[in-house]
């Protein structure tokens, strides 16, 4: 009997595994047939899908705005011993809310010195004017008016006026912007200055007529 049971059980174990083994087989068959088509699928060339095209849009630099004092000295034509140049400003994308010029000059060349504002500006703020005469420097500051925004663009930020030492016209005269110089924009906390370019200059000098005051190239009034 117990030899029967043995057979039995031997034959039912023996069937049991070879049914594991066939459905073990089937399942490996189906995964590599799915991986097979999973293949195929990725090399099937897409005719129809467009290029795609990435575009980079460069970093904008904050720092823009650039300042230029002519080299082309005006004449005035009341008094042609006073002349004038122009501080350009181009402030790129900056929209500017301040300026602060800090010039120099040579004060044995120049005289009578003074700057006044552009027309960058609408009714500009004058925030801080100072001429120093004995050294050649100058100090000022300008911006918008109180609760006006920034202003961007391309004008005259001020202009500065003097006379010529008799002496000095035809030797090169200098006036350049000090390292401190700056430009303030909304939406940045640092100078957006870029560039600052001096003017280095020669006039023909006109010769005083019988008239003119002494004061017109000293600055000081002759007593009678």
């Amino acid at each position: 009997m117990k030899s029967e049971e043995e057979k039995n059980q031997k034959n039912q174990d023996s069937k049991s595994q070879t049914q594991t083994a066939k459905r073990t087989y089937l399942l490996i068959l189906l995964l590599a047939l799915i991986a097979t088509g999973l293949l195929a699928i990725a090399f099937i060339p897409k005719v129809n899908a467009p290029p795609v095209t990435t575009t980079v849009k460069p970093i904008q630099s904050p720092v823009q705005t650039t300042l230029v004092i002519s080299s082309n000295p005006i004449q005035d034509k009341v008094n042609p011993l006073k002349y004038t140049v122009d501080i350009a400003i181009d402030s790129g994308q900056n929209n500017v809310t301040a300026v602060q010029l800090e010039l120099s000059y040579n004060p044995k060349a120049l005289t009578n010195v003074d700057i006044t504002p552009g027309t960058f500006f609408n009714n500009p703020n004058i925030l801080l004017k100072k001429i120093d005469p004995v050294n050649g420097r100058i100090t000022y500051a300008l911006g918008v008016s109180l609760g006006q925004k920034g202003i961007s663009g391309q004008k005259n930020v001020a202009q500065i006026s003097f006379f010529v030492v008799p002496g000095f016209g035809t030797t090169p005269i200098a006036i350049n912007f000090d390292p401190k110089t700056s430009v303030s924009a909304e939406g940045y906390a640092q100078s957006v200055v870029k560039d600052l370019t001096g003017s280095l200059f020669t006039i023909k000098q006109a010769k005083p007529s019988p008239t003119s005051p002494t004061s017109q190239t000293t600055g000081t009034t002759s007593a009678k």
